[in-house]
C-alpha cells in the first residue's frame, strides 16, 4: 500500500500523508485545536463525528463519489484499504475538495 507513495506527486502525497495520518481539514481533526469553535459533527450531514472513517466510507454527502470510487455507497475505511489502491482513495479524496483548506491554513 506505502509502497505507491514515492511515485506519487506533491499534492497526491499530501493528500495520502493527511489520509494515513488523519491530521487534516476534517472537523473531528480540528476540534483536537478549536474545540470551542469548530464542532466534532460533519458539517455535510450533521449526522455523526467527522471521523477519516465517516469521510471516506459513510457521509450521504459522497455517496456519489464513494459509488463510483469505490463501488459501494457504505464502506469502512479498513474495507477501503483493503480493497482499493492508494491512488483511487487519494483520487476519491481529492474529488471532493474536502482537504484543500489544509493547504490554505497551512495545518
Amino acid at each position: 500500500f506505502t509502497r505507491s507513495i514515492p511515485k506519487l506527486g506533491k499534492e497526491s502525497t499530501r493528500t495520502a500523508t493527511q489520509f494515513l495520518t488523519g491530521h487534516c481539514e476534517l472537523n473531528y481533526h480540528i476540534n483536537k485545536f478549536k474545540p470551542t469553535t469548530v464542532p466534532k459533527i460533519c458539517p455535510h450531514c450533521l449526522m455523526e463525528e467527522e471521523t477519516m472513517n465517516h469521510f471516506i466510507g459513510q457521509c450521504p454527502k459522497w455517496s456519489y463519489l464513494q459509488g463510483g470510487y469505490f463501488d459501494s455507497f457504505y464502506l469502512s475505511v479498513t474495507d477501503i484499504v483493503d480493497k482499493f489502491s492508494l491512488p483511487r482513495i487519494i483520487g476519491f479524496i481529492q474529488a471532493t475538495k474536502r482537504f484543500t483548506k489544509c493547504k490554505e491554513n497551512k495545518i
